[in-house]
């Protein structure tokens, strides 16, 4: 009989719980993942999907790479399938000619598959869309804490050797038992935190009613304290000092002569 060959090739049954366009897995070491996500990747492109309209991600570049080698090496396991002599039970997939064309081609464009860690794949988005969004074309991915390290040693270096307040607060950090690898995480985590309130408040009428108004008892010139608080920048001094009025208006009290 002629005819193309009709090839059966088991298919996971729990591929038929996920979502229809896409899905995620999640689940602990040596469970399976990698050999259900190579055959979600099989199951797409068997509905019709172009290789290239599907991502796959990941965590780390080894992952990346060997998710890559087996749905590579799960594509010619399916194409080198030969008539099937007994018929499989389902789930399986039903392997004919338009099924093989759309696994070939496939394979041909393979290049063209994102397979790729997080951050692989967001920059090779932002390289692509260079013009629409104005970056360079050449970017390289950097390890920000090594860039923060690099940087806190400089300034070590560099700014505690000239600057006397910043050499004679290192020098007492230091005396205090703190190591450079201390100090350089304690910085790093200050600046990871910027901008955030602690504790995190919640309604803002509740807030204010438990606000002590000390710094708005008859007498106290708030604005005096300020100018006399070494330790604020200049800019973030005066912002606060035209920003009294306003918090005076939120607390319910008139502030002290500015």
């Amino acid at each position: 009989m002629g005819g193309s060959p009709v090839s059966r090739y088991p298919k996971p049954a729990l591929l038929a719980d996920l979502p229809p366009q896409r899905g995620g897995v999640q689940a602990s070491a040596g469970t399976g993942k990698t050999y259900l996500l190579e055959r979600m990747v099989v199951d797409f492109l068997l509905q019709g999907v172009p290789l290239e309209q599907i991502l796959v991600v990941t965590y780390t570049d080894k992952a990346a790479l060997e998710l890559r080698t087996r749905i590579r090496q799960m594509l010619d396991t399916l194409m080198a399938l030969e008539d099937s002599p007994e018929p499989l039970p389902d789930p399986a997939w039903t392997l004919g000619e338009a099924q093989r064309t759309l696994l070939r081609q496939a394979l041909h464009g393979f290049d063209q598959a994102t397979i790729a860690t997080i951050h692989g794949f967001c920059r090779r988005t932002l390289v692509e869309g260079a013009f629409e969004s104005g970056t360079l074309l050449n970017q390289e991915l950097a390890d920000g804490g090594r860039l923060f390290e690099q940087a806190f040693r400089e300034q070590v270096r560099v700014k505690f050797k000239d600057d006397l307040r910043a050499r004679k607060a290192f020098e007492e950090a230091l005396a205090a038992d703190w190591s450079l690898e201390d100090l350089q995480a304690l910085l790093d985590e200050a600046g990871r935190d910027r901008g955030r309130m602690l504790p995190v408040p919640g309604d803002l009428e509740a807030v204010l009613a438990g606000f002590e108004p000390t710094w708005f008892e008859a007498g106290t010139d708030v604005a005096a304290e300020l100018r006399a608080c070494r330790g604020l920048n200049g800019n973030t001094r005066n912002a606060a000092i035209r920003r009294l009025p306003k918090l005076a208006e939120l607390m319910g009290r008139s502030p002290s002569p500015l």
